[in-house]
């Protein structure tokens, strides 16, 4: 089944790829983010990093939602 992003959801990037073995060093993290989601056009999601600013499009394969717990201010 296929994801379909909304505008302002999260998600992070699969650095694996495909083959889903291989990474430069046994301490990088698998996923890079997260990423806001600025717009989806068929398969390709145009994506702002969060901190960063940063605008990249993303394969929908190669990337997963990210969920996160925001704490309300009291």
């Amino acid at each position: 089944m296929q994801n379909i992003f909304q505008e302002g959801d999260l998600i992070l990037y699969d650095l694996k790829g495909p083959n889903k073995d291989f990474l430069p060093s046994k301490l990088t993290t698998p996923y890079k983010g997260p990423y806001v989601v600025l717009s989806q056009y068929k398969n390709d999601v145009t994506c702002k990093h969060a901190n960063v600013g940063t605008v990249q499009v993303f394969h929908i394969d190669r990337i997963k939602p990210f969920h996160i717990d925001r704490i309300k201010p009291s």
